[in-house]
């Protein structure tokens, strides 16, 4: 195994080719760890075979389980095999990072503390790149916090392309304040042709699946000179399926992937707050004991998939969370309905789950580093110079992997 302090720079056809190629086979021969979702089954395939790792991580408490999802390398008495697995996914995810001390500047009141963070940390990366007054395109920019910022920065007219309407009129107002020749044009990206110029400088902050796959393309397609995103959300494609990018990546094992295992790579809980977590706790522990009622009345032993539930459903009982939603969704509960009995278990088999989950979580950093590479290998196959870095700290954003584009 490679030394993990080896340094990562992902910025030619030969290191991305060579790290998507080492990505791809890891991933290959754990692909039933990445696949398969502990809620969604009882037991796991890989339960059988690695007996010592399936045990260890059923007999975690809460307090460890919820250690262990911030900081994976926190399990003190872990197995050999987590270790190992834990040390790979070190390996096959270390990337550059960019740890340039980012000057503390007042936010702005309109602007979300946590969103003016990620501005900051993405103008500082982008700044080495960027030339002064390029006309810079703040793609799906909502309100245009970034775009502004840059605007401001590089004394650089911006446009907005958003498709809602209202964040279109508040980027407009709010540049008003800062004196930034700021336009915002309401269109959808997916379905209108996007015509733009060579010298425009193309930027994306969060843009959701399949929009970072339509703004590299726009970027290919116009031969823009300098195109940025940060990408999330990689489940939210056409289909709800992966659509490979890159010739390299139309011929591996993996495919198809799924969006449960897209999912994947968004689901740690990094910056959620601690109420936030406690809910997701609680229904997870109540979707998992309706499941086994669900499996009891049916005779069907297959999870199913419920839609997502009012916050206010989880903050109520469990007796009440069971009736709403068959109610809603037409499902099937018992005659006798064990609600003590179910309530209990939905809690134990939730802890068997996260435990179990941890060795999953492995592959979460794994899996979106081999995304962003095969978007930046269809860059590469378009003739573009390409990199690919960390753009801040995982606490101020965990999707913080930076592709830039150039001619």
């Amino acid at each position: 195994m490679d030394d993990i302090s080896a340094p990562a720079n992902l910025d030619s056809l030969e290191s991305i080719g060579k790290r998507f190629d080492a990505l791809t086979q890891w991933l290959e021969t754990y692909w039933p760890f990445v696949r398969e979702r502990p809620f969604a089954k009882l037991t796991l395939s890989w339960e059988a075979i690695d007996k010592e790792l399936s045990r260890a991580c059923r007999a975690l408490d809460w307090p460890s389980i919820r250690r262990m999802e911030s900081s994976p390398s926190a399990w003190e008495s872990a197995p050999e095999a987590y270790r190992r697995l834990l040390h790979e996914s070190i390996v096959q995810s270390r990337v550059d990072s960019i740890r340039a001390r980012v000057q503390p500047v007042p936010r702005p009141r309109h602007i979300p503390e946590r969103k003016w963070q990620q501005v900051l940390h993405l103008r500082k990366a982008l700044q080495p790149h960027m030339q002064m007054g390029a006309r810079i395109i703040d793609w799906c920019g909502g309100k245009g916090h970034l775009g502004r910022t840059l605007g401001v920065q590089l004394n650089s007219p911006v446009v907005v392309l958003e498709r809602q309407a209202h964040l279109c009129k508040a980027a407009e107002r709010l540049a008003q304040h800062t004196h930034v020749d700021l336009s915002a044009r309401v269109v959808d990206v997916l379905s209108t042709p996007i015509q733009l110029k060579h010298e425009d400088h193309l930027v994306g902050l969060h843009a959701c699946g399949q929009l970072t796959d339509r703004l590299l393309h726009v970027a290919h397609r116009n031969n823009i000179r300098f195109a940025a995103v940060a990408s999330c959300c990689y489940h939210a494609t056409k289909n709800g399926t992966f659509y490979p990018q890159s010739r390299m990546a139309q011929h591996t094992a993996v495919l198809p992937i799924d969006r449960h295992t897209l999912r994947l790579t968004t689901a740690d809980e990094v910056i959620a707050r601690p109420t936030i977590r406690r809910r997701r706790e609680r229904e997870h522990a109540f979707r998992l004991g309706l499941d086994l009622l669900l499996r009891e009345a049916s005779g069907i032993d297959e999870y199913q998939p419920i839609p997502s539930v009012p916050g206010a459903l989880v903050d109520g009982s469990f007796e009440s969370f069971c009736h709403t939603l068959a109610q809603l969704h037409d499902l099937k509960l018992p005659v006798n309905l064990p609600i003590a009995r179910a309530e209990r278990a939905g809690w134990e088999r939730s802890k068997h789950a996260r435990g179990l989950g941890l060795v999953r979580g492995l592959f979460r950093r794994p899996l979106e580093l081999w995304l962003v590479l095969d978007r930046a290998l269809a860059a590469l196959d378009a003739e573009r110079q390409v990199q690919v870095f960390a753009f801040c700290d995982r606490h101020v954003t965990p999707r913080n992997l930076l592709l830039l584009s150039t001619v």
